[in-house]
């Protein structure tokens, strides 16, 4: 089957000590296991799937759900998804506990993007979803435990 998008991970940070904490299993353990990972579950319109990082720090606190704030920019064949990571996600925690709550927040990603790319008319094989993301997150996982 033909790549219908790729995964791509921003952050946003707020503080020196989130970006510290974060920025180890964002930049060697995420972003490397997202160009790995090609995703066939999403609309053949849809070529990214961006997940956007927003870790709470001592100078910005980002409030919200989790996993939230799909958005499909008009004009760009993307989706956006915040995942939001608190201090207490990251504070006093190793990579590979890092690694672990993200995943879990990746994994929750089809339940909250389904009924939005539904709403907007555009395909969503929600399982294979599933599966392709359970496959970056084991991926970005393994290699946060060798940070």
């Amino acid at each position: 089957m033909e790549m219908t998008a790729e995964i791509e991970i921003a952050g946003q940070f707020g503080g020196p000590a989130a970006s510290d904490a974060v920025v180890p299993v964002f930049m060697r353990a995420m972003k490397p296991a997202g160009a790995v990972v090609p995703l066939h579950s999403l609309d053949s319109r849809l070529k990214r799937l961006v997940f956007i990082l927003r870790v709470s720090g001592a100078i910005v606190v980002f409030e919200g759900q989790p996993v939230e704030n799909v958005k499909f920019p008009r004009g760009r064949a993307c989706v956006s998804v915040d995942i939001l990571l608190w201090e207490r996600d990251w504070q006093g925690k190793t990579n590979r506990q890092i690694a672990a709550v993200l995943a879990r927040r990746v994994r929750t990603v089809p339940a909250v993007l389904e009924p939005l790319m539904r709403k907007r008319k555009l395909a969503i094989d929600a399982a294979m979803l599933t599966d392709e993301l359970d496959r970056f997150a084991a991926g970005f996982q393994e290699l946060a435990e060798r940070l």
